[in-house]
């Protein structure tokens, strides 16, 4: 009794004692009791880009500007032109020279990222909230002022030689880029990452860069942590030498067929299929069928038991085997991979696996509980991704480029909450039921070949 209550007196100090420190230290008046709510909104410039934005109201912004100079937008005599010409970015300009771009953005504590996509030439910025205009002045400054001076084009092919060869040896990456040009030939079946032999020089990046970046229509802006008015506003400024629409593209077409490249290490066997558009209904479908097999998420560190079918076959076959859905503006990539560092055996058993686990689905081999998972986590996986900032803005910013607006997160949901076990078992036969795409990297002889996986 008397340790209760001497427990108890200590208990009502150390309250009062905290209550006192609190009267001390009272809440600035400035500062909200319940957070405000985000504030978004799009529109077009007067040049033709679109700009939107988001604002969480946080310290900290992102901005990605999209341009559609990807991969899609060459040419078959400038193939990987675009992988140059992001590796361009933040050279010399008619303004500032690459030292005083450097020193400007680390002054500012702002980080800056340029990389290509199939569809889109991406320019991302990270800063302090209140550095929106000088953003938005450096990706202006970059995209349409770079010089394009020859004595810089051996230091930027040097680096894309370089990344060019860590890529080509990946044979994860070599299957699933030589499963797209199978798929698509051209277009969006061309690669991400330059061609080893290559014939572009610095004329063909500033030509390519004239006919592909200084454009309106077709490129995007998209802000998280940014006021849309303030953006709107902002880019009517900097982005004034926008002009032009972007050059038509040949819509999208499904080929399919087999082909095989030989590596000195690593195994990879990527099977694929027709998918579906970005933000199409079977977009969604197709994205919970994904995490039905399993795209590759290890959602318990060191769990040995649980996890998708593909999960648990890849463990069994000693394989990365993973399920994939790549949606592009008018087309998509559907398809399943299995990957092994050291057996194209091992390879091969996890692929053959995979294909009878998506057999399954497709006669309705599949209990309600593993619908509701594959539901929650594809929910999951687009709630969290849609929290990162960058990745938001990245996202956001693609979608306002193709379809003029963005997707609030409520029908995203909506639309993958609908998915039912019906509907992954009717996407599931129709994707059998295409031609398939096989693309083996690695021991090419010791891999299988697509007659051989009982499709």
């Amino acid at each position: 009794m008397l340790r209760t209550t001497a427990s108890a007196a200590r208990r009502l100090h150390t309250s009062a004692v905290r209550s006192s420190a609190f009267a001390d230290f009272p809440l600035p008046k400035d500062v909200p009791l319940v957070a405000p709510a985000p504030v978004a909104g799009v529109a077009q410039t007067q040049s033709g880009l679109r700009a939107g934005a988001i604002d969480n109201h946080g310290p900290t912004s992102s901005l990605v500007l999209v341009v559609p100079a990807g991969a899609r937008a060459e040419s078959l005599d400038s193939l990987g032109v675009s992988h140059f010409l992001a590796n361009y970015a933040y050279k010399y300009t008619s303004t500032q020279t690459p030292l005083r771009l450097a020193r400007e953005i680390e002054l500012r504590g702002m980080q800056v990222r340029t990389t290509t996509t199939r569809e889109f030439l991406v320019y991302e910025a990270e800063f302090l909230r209140d550095d929106l205009s000088f953003a938005l002045e450096t990706l202006a400054d970059v995209v349409y002022n770079t010089k394009y001076n020859h004595w810089e084009f051996d230091a930027v092919k040097a680096l894309t030689v370089e990344q060019a060869a860590a890529a080509s040896a990946n044979a994860q990456l070599a299957g699933f880029e030589l499963a797209h040009r199978l798929a698509f030939r051209q277009g969006l079946g061309n690669s991400v990452v330059a061609p080893q032999f290559h014939s572009i020089n610095n004329a063909k990046v500033a030509q390519f860069a004239k006919a592909n970046l200084a454009i309106g229509q077709g490129a995007a802006v998209f802000g998280v942590g940014v006021n849309p008015e303030e953006l709107e506003s902002l880019a009517n400024v900097h982005f004034a030498a926008a002009s032009g629409n972007a050059a038509a593209k040949q819509a999208s077409q499904y080929f399919g067929g087999e082909s095989r490249i030989d590596l000195p290490k690593g195994h990879n066997v990527t099977l694929a299929f027709p998918g579906a558009a970005a933000g199409s209904a079977d977009a969604a479908t197709l994205s919970v069928l994904t995490t039905l097999l399993g795209d590759g998420t290890k959602y318990v560190k060191w769990g040995t038991e649980a996890g998708s079918p593909l999960t648990q076959i890849g463990r069994n076959a000693h394989a990365g085997v993973k399920a994939f859905h790549a949606s592009y503006s008018d087309a998509g990539l559907f398809g399943i991979s299995s990957t092994c560092k050291t057996s194209a055996a091992n390879a091969t058993n996890g692929i053959k696996q995979a294909v009878a686990q998506l057999k399954k689905v497709g006669e309705g081999q599949v209990e309600a509980a593993e619908v509701a998972r594959a539901v929650n986590q594809a929910k999951a996986a687009y709630l969290m991704a849609a929290e990162k900032r960058a990745v938001a803005a990245r996202a956001s910013a693609a979608e306002l480029a193709v379809r003029g607006n963005v997707a609030s997160a409520k029908d995203v949901v909506a639309a993958i909450e609908k998915v039912s076990a019906q509907e992954l078992q009717k996407a599931a036969q129709k994707v059998l039921k295409a031609k398939p795409t096989l693309a083996v990297a690695g021991k090419s002889a010791e891999l299988p070949y697509v007659d051989t996986l009982g499709l």
